[in-house]
């Protein structure tokens, strides 16, 4: 893994500044659970793969309890790899309608960009 580590991240919540998706996404996810989630925990995971045992249960609801707009909105904030979340979901043995989303979305290699480029930035290779 190259850059910081997922250790590091988890600990160190001011070291990545990201939208509000995963914040709003990691309360929804910590409500009714023992240990809470942060938005810079959940996009950590999501983004390396690796999920802790004690947030196990937060990664199956992030899949089989969000809608997908909710998901599609941390991917984009996180600029997230369908092919990692689809590794973490089989992994994990979730299913589930987003589940089979992600997998179609990780088949087609849709590619994810960045806000610079959401606002009409000429991509240098177009």
């Amino acid at each position: 893994m190259t850059g910081k580590s997922l250790g590091y991240i988890m600990r160190n919540p001011l070291c990545v500044a990201k939208g509000m998706a995963a914040g709003v996404a990691a309360r929804k996810l910590s409500a009714g659970r023992r240990e809470s989630i942060s938005g810079n925990e959940l996009g950590a995971i999501l983004s390396h793969g690796v999920c802790p045992t004690k947030f196990k249960p937060h990664i199956l609801g992030f899949f089989e309890e969000l809608p997908i707009k909710s998901v599609y909105d941390v991917a984009m904030e996180w600029n997230l790899d369908y092919d990692v979340l689809n590794f973490l979901a089989r992994t994990l043995g979730s299913d589930g309608k987003t589940v089979e989303w992600i997998k179609e979305m990780a088949r087609t290699r849709v590619i994810l960009t960045n806000t610079f480029w959401q606002k009409g930035a000429k991509h240098p290779s177009s």
